[in-house]
Protein backbone atom coordinates (compact mmCIF):
# COMPACT_ATOMS: atom_id res chain seq x y z
CA UNK A 1 0.00 0.00 0.00
CA UNK A 2 2.86 2.36 0.78
CA UNK A 3 4.44 1.61 -2.59
CA UNK A 4 1.22 2.61 -4.34
CA UNK A 5 1.03 5.86 -2.41
CA UNK A 6 4.64 6.70 -3.21
CA UNK A 7 4.05 6.02 -6.91
CA UNK A 8 0.90 8.16 -6.84
CA UNK A 9 2.76 11.04 -5.19
CA UNK A 10 5.62 10.73 -7.68
CA UNK A 11 3.25 10.74 -10.67
CA UNK A 12 1.27 13.71 -9.37
CA UNK A 13 4.48 15.59 -8.56
CA UNK A 14 5.83 14.92 -12.04
CA UNK A 15 2.63 16.05 -13.69
CA UNK A 16 2.46 19.24 -11.64
CA UNK A 17 6.13 19.94 -12.35
CA UNK A 18 5.72 19.49 -16.10
CA UNK A 19 2.60 21.67 -16.06
CA UNK A 20 4.44 24.38 -14.13
CA UNK A 21 7.43 24.37 -16.48
CA UNK A 22 5.22 24.41 -19.58
CA UNK A 23 3.09 27.27 -18.24
CA UNK A 24 6.11 29.32 -17.23
CA UNK A 25 7.74 28.67 -20.60
CA UNK A 26 4.69 29.97 -22.48
CA UNK A 27 4.28 33.02 -20.23
CA UNK A 28 7.93 34.01 -20.32
CA UNK A 29 8.07 33.50 -24.09
CA UNK A 30 5.11 35.85 -24.49
CA UNK A 31 6.78 38.38 -22.17
CA UNK A 32 10.10 38.29 -24.02
CA UNK A 33 8.36 38.43 -27.38
CA UNK A 34 6.57 41.62 -26.32
CA UNK A 35 9.80 43.11 -24.98
CA UNK A 36 11.82 42.28 -28.08
CA UNK A 37 9.14 43.31 -30.57
CA UNK A 38 8.93 46.74 -28.93
CA UNK A 39 12.31 47.46 -30.54
CA UNK A 40 11.23 46.30 -34.00
CA UNK A 41 9.65 49.34 -35.59
CA UNK A 42 10.09 50.49 -39.18
CA UNK A 43 11.87 53.68 -38.05
CA UNK A 44 14.69 51.72 -36.42
CA UNK A 45 17.74 51.95 -38.74
CA UNK A 46 19.05 48.54 -37.61
CA UNK A 47 15.76 46.90 -38.55
CA UNK A 48 15.82 48.60 -41.95
CA UNK A 49 19.43 47.57 -42.50
CA UNK A 50 18.63 43.94 -41.62
CA UNK A 51 15.57 43.88 -43.88
CA UNK A 52 17.44 45.43 -46.80
CA UNK A 53 20.35 43.03 -46.41
CA UNK A 54 18.08 40.00 -46.19
CA UNK A 55 15.95 41.21 -49.11
CA UNK A 56 19.04 41.69 -51.22
CA UNK A 57 20.29 38.21 -50.42
CA UNK A 58 16.88 36.64 -51.05
CA UNK A 59 16.11 38.65 -54.19
CA UNK A 60 18.40 36.48 -56.32
CA UNK A 61 16.57 33.32 -55.29
CA UNK A 62 12.96 34.41 -54.96
CA UNK A 63 12.57 37.72 -56.82
CA UNK A 64 9.58 39.84 -55.79
CA UNK A 65 8.86 37.73 -52.71
CA UNK A 66 12.18 38.77 -51.15
CA UNK A 67 10.77 41.55 -48.96
CA UNK A 68 8.02 39.33 -47.56
CA UNK A 69 10.53 36.57 -46.90
CA UNK A 70 12.85 39.04 -45.17
CA UNK A 71 10.01 39.95 -42.79
CA UNK A 72 9.42 36.24 -42.23
CA UNK A 73 13.11 35.81 -41.42
CA UNK A 74 12.86 38.66 -38.90
CA UNK A 75 9.79 36.99 -37.37
CA UNK A 76 11.61 33.66 -37.01
CA UNK A 77 14.60 35.39 -35.39
CA UNK A 78 12.28 37.08 -32.90
CA UNK A 79 10.60 33.76 -32.13
CA UNK A 80 13.92 31.94 -31.62
CA UNK A 81 15.31 34.60 -29.33
CA UNK A 82 12.18 34.88 -27.20
CA UNK A 83 12.06 31.09 -26.88
CA UNK A 84 15.71 30.92 -25.83
CA UNK A 85 15.22 33.65 -23.23
CA UNK A 86 12.18 31.84 -21.82
CA UNK A 87 14.16 28.59 -21.50
CA UNK A 88 16.90 30.51 -19.66
CA UNK A 89 14.27 31.97 -17.31
CA UNK A 90 12.85 28.49 -16.66
CA UNK A 91 16.33 27.17 -15.94
CA UNK A 92 16.87 29.94 -13.38
CA UNK A 93 13.52 29.25 -11.70
CA UNK A 94 14.27 25.52 -11.46
CA UNK A 95 17.77 26.25 -10.11
CA UNK A 96 16.31 28.47 -7.38
CA UNK A 97 13.70 25.85 -6.44
CA UNK A 98 16.38 23.16 -6.32
CA UNK A 99 18.64 25.30 -4.13
CA UNK A 100 15.73 26.07 -1.81
CA UNK A 101 15.11 22.33 -1.33
CA UNK A 102 18.69 21.41 -0.41
CA UNK A 103 18.23 22.19 3.32
CA UNK A 104 15.32 19.72 3.44
CA UNK A 105 17.76 16.89 2.70
CA UNK A 106 19.30 17.41 6.13
CA UNK A 107 15.89 17.08 7.79
CA UNK A 108 15.35 13.54 6.52
CA UNK A 109 15.82 10.99 9.27
CA UNK A 110 18.11 8.05 8.78
CA UNK A 111 16.25 4.76 8.55
CA UNK A 112 16.35 2.48 11.56
CA UNK A 113 18.05 -0.84 11.04
CA UNK A 114 15.81 -3.74 11.84
CA UNK A 115 17.24 -6.97 13.02
CA UNK A 116 15.81 -10.14 11.67
CA UNK A 117 15.36 -12.11 8.52
CA UNK A 118 14.85 -10.29 5.25
CA UNK A 119 11.74 -11.51 3.39
CA UNK A 120 12.13 -12.42 -0.29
Amino acid sequence: MASGQINLARNIGGSVGISFVTTMLARRQQFHRAQLSAHLNPANPRVQQMLQGASGALRAASGPEATRQAYGLLQRMLERQSTMLSYIDNFHILAIVTMAMIPFVFLIRKPRHRSGVVAH
